[in-house]
């Protein structure tokens, strides 16, 4: 009979898949690596959280709050942050193919090294928003003036 040890339950407390979290307490800090895949984190404050190298393939984030928030290296395909305020997040790395930024705040947000295919940026406010190193020519509705 196989030992449990103490990291194997560490990681399976990290998977959070095909879960609607729209309703329980994510009160964590750290949430590096953990798996949200298929989720609903919809309308709510989860501001000054770790979210480095997540997978959030296909998570709804739409209506919460992510201030200063870290997504460096994190899978986000297929997500959305529709309505969401990301004001001073760092999306360094990440895969944002067809991700939603409808109508988000992305105020002093910073984007390094991304490939923006598909992603929408409709209504979004972009002040102060750095795109460093990034393609932005497959991106819907990205306008920087």
């Amino acid at each position: 009979m196989k030992k449990k040890t103490k990291n194997s339950k560490f990681k399976k407390s990290k998977r959070f898949n095909d879960r609607d979290l729209s309703w329980t307490t994510l009160n964590k800090e750290d949430y590096s690596e953990c798996k949200f895949m298929n989720s609903i984190i919809g309308k709510k404050n989860l501001d000054n959280k770790n979210f480095r190298k997540i997978n959030a393939f296909k998570t709804n984030f739409s209506q919460s709050s992510l201030r200063n928030c870290n997504f460096k290296a994190s899978n986000l395909k297929f997500s959305n942050f529709s309505f969401c305020n990301l004001t001073d997040s760092d999306f360094t790395g990440s895969k944002l193919f067809l991700t939603n930024f409808y109508g988000a705040n992305l105020t002093n947000c910073i984007f390094k090294g991304i490939n923006f295919k598909k992603s929408n940026f409709k209504n979004s406010i972009l002040h102060n928003t750095k795109f460093i190193s990034c393609n932005i020519k497959n991106a819907k509705n990205l306008i920087l003036t």
